[in-house]
């Protein structure tokens, strides 16, 4: 559990500062983050937190690492970029580096896209573009490199009204393989099946299937498993679960 404590207001009734405690099921202290906020005072940033600081501590009191995270404003208020820089203790050479960049419809003011990229020594290590229709995803690309060269891209396509990817591609940039998984879900966002289709376009290419059955409580009953589906080789494996106490 998380609690929040030690809270400081500035006369504007700013939130400055806070404390965050982490507690396990028992209520053994585990780790506290201090979070410290710096406000603009100019521009389209002016009222607004335009950098973070935050240090996590563990149980025995040391540092274990530190996030810096700063923010710029578009003059509607909205967050076109905010960066975040981790650091382990001891250091005040960056981890990691995340990136992000949002656009926003001209007319209605909402969110169209936001680009995440991560960083790590200065090199690029995962882009992820998303596009939003209505404020909903509604695609998403992630691509991930090796050394600044592209290794592998995953599309999200086709997704649903909770943002919820049907159908997922992944391409292999370097030895060209692709393969694709397709999804159904039920009317509580519950996937009720799945579909890998491997090495598509050769002749290895195979086909898994796996369909859901879950109970009232949304926990799954059933799992049949399809190998080679769709082929005279189909086979299927069946798995049921129980739960203790029904």
């Amino acid at each position: 559990t998380q609690t929040m404590s030690e809270m400081k207001y500035d006369i504007q009734g700013n939130l400055l500062s806070q404390k965050i405690l982490t507690k396990d099921s028992s209520g053994q202290f585990l780790s506290d983050q201090t979070i410290v906020n710096t406000y603009g005072t100019t521009g389209t940033g002016r009222g607004k937190v335009i950098k973070q600081d935050i240090t996590t501590r563990n149980a025995q009191g040391s540092v274990t690492g530190t996030q810096t995270v700063e923010n710029t404003y578009d003059t509607r208020g909205n967050v076109t970029l905010s960066r975040v820089t981790s650091r382990p203790a001891n250091t005040s050479l960056p981890s990691s580096i995340q990136e992000t960049v949002n656009t926003y419809d001209s007319a209605t003011n909402a969110l169209t896209g936001s680009t995440v990229t991560v960083l790590s020594g200065g090199v690029t290590v995962k882009k992820t573009e998303n596009l939003f229709t209505n404020g909903v995803l509604s695609g998403r690309t992630e691509t991930e490199y090796s050394n600044g060269t592209v290794v592998q891209e995953t599309k999200a396509l086709y997704l649903n009204s909770r943002g919820q990817p049907t159908s997922v591609e992944i391409t292999n940039k370097i030895t060209g393989a692709r393969s694709r998984r397709d999804f159904v879900y039920n009317t509580n966002g519950l996937i009720t099946a799945q579909t890998t289709y491997n090495n598509i376009g050769t002749s290895s290419q195979t086909t898994e299937r796996h369909d859901y059955g879950y109970d009232s409580a949304g926990r799954i009953q059933s799992e049949d498993i399809y190998t080679n589906y769709g082929s005279s080789t189909q086979t299927l494996h069946r798995q049921l679960f129980r739960y203790e106490g029904g």
